[in-house]
């Protein structure tokens, strides 16, 4: 008797917990928490489906709002960013397949998913570097003809800075880029202005640091050796364009949420970062400039355009398509032109040109776009 009532209460916690497991996402989603919130995968979550009394809506609700419902369940967030801590902090395995894990808690962002053959990555052809050569010279040429300059800036990838922080396994496929070999070919055929900043990136790693731990980005000291070579090539076109010293600048540490890495990791609610900045002893010259930039029809813009000026007539004027290592430049290149206008886009857009009238073109990428990206 003692037996059948002991089986009886354990199916019955049984059922309860059962009950409580499948019941506990419904239950987490009537509730708006920190806990039940969904986290952030790097995409667009589904959204609820509208139910329309149409046979077409009727038959397509199912399927759209399972979608929904594997998104926004209860406690998912909690569950994948578990999962996350528990890859990352005891398995030491990457829970994203783009972020890789270096030593000292270093981040790295990667084009190949993580576990796939990275030594397998291209080189440029001879063909693809003759293709980037005539580009460029291109808009060189065209911009010439218009009274213009032309200059080109690689942002270097962290990895390329730092590797010493990668894993082992990785230190191989790094060795000679495809920054090395577009660097190489330019400076033996062609005549385009490029600005090489890694020689004076990894000889200022040698006193602090340059790029965020948990981010792909350089920070606010990496970014302005970025902003002195840049403005230090200009000024042999523009003598009134003199890059500030550092000394014109205080540095200051704070401690903030993770980076973009980390975020991709699923590791924000966890960890925080020293942050390296560096902060104008003197009010910045630069405001934001009475009218806009006019973005190119029919393309899409990661931010929109924006663009400074300072009054003083004697600066040229610039244009400077980029992308987000330009985010952390932007207040020091701004203080050296009459108008510089800021366009989140590597294509070259000729209409843009003719409105801005720029004295120069500022062309910055990451090195990794080299990877994916086709000039036109």
């Amino acid at each position: 008797m003692e037996r059948t009532r002991l089986r009886a209460i354990t199916d019955w916690m049984v059922i309860v917990l059962f009950l409580a497991a499948i019941g506990l996402p419904l239950i987490g989603a009537l509730f708006d928490t920190s806990f039940n919130k969904a986290a952030s995968d790097g995409r667009e979550l589904a959204a609820l489906p509208k139910l329309l009394p149409k046979g077409s809506s009727l038959k397509a609700f199912p399927a759209a709002f399972e979608k929904y419902w594997n998104d926004h369940f209860g406690f998912r967030g909690t569950l994948i960013r578990g999962l996350a801590l528990a890859k990352v902090r005891w398995l030491h395995v990457s829970s994203s397949v783009h972020v890789l894990l270096g030593r000292a808690s270093w981040l790295f962002y990667t084009e190949l998913p993580v576990g796939a053959d990275h030594a397998a990555v291209h080189p440029f052809t001879e063909g693809e570097l003759d293709a980037w050569q005539r580009v460029l010279e291109h808009r060189r040429d065209w911009l010439a003809q218009r009274g213009c300059r032309y200059l080109l800036l690689i942002a270097p990838n962290k990895q390329t800075i730092y590797p010493e922080y990668l894993d082992p396994r990785h230190l191989s496929n790094y060795s000679h880029s495809r920054l090395d070999q577009l660097l190489e070919h330019l400076r033996k055929r062609s005549s385009v202005e490029v600005v090489d900043i890694r020689p004076q990136l990894w000889a200022a790693k040698e006193r602090e640091r340059l790029y965020h731990v948990t981010d792909s980005h350089w920070n606010d000291r990496g970014g302005f050796i970025g902003y002195q070579e840049v403005t230090r090539a200009l000024s042999g076109w523009f003598p009134t364009v003199r890059p500030l010293p550092r000394s014109a600048f205080l540095e200051t540490v704070q401690e903030l949420p993770v980076g973009d890495l980390a975020r991709m990791l699923a590791l924000k609610d966890f960890d925080r970062e020293e942050y390296l900045s560096l902060v104008p002893r003197f009010p910045r010259q630069a405001h934001v400039a009475k009218e806009g930039v006019i973005p190119p029809p029919g393309v899409t813009l990661f931010a929109p355009p924006c663009a400074f000026e300072c009054d003083d007539p004697r600066l040229p004027r610039a244009l400077m398509l980029h992308d987000s290592f330009v985010c952390t430049m932007q207040p020091f290149l701004s203080e050296h032109f009459r108008r510089i206008a800021y366009l989140w886009q590597y294509d070259f857009h000729k209409d843009v040109v003719e409105r801005e009238r720029p004295d120069v073109v500022i062309q910055e990428m990451v090195e990794r776009v080299l990877g994916e990206y086709i000039p036109k």
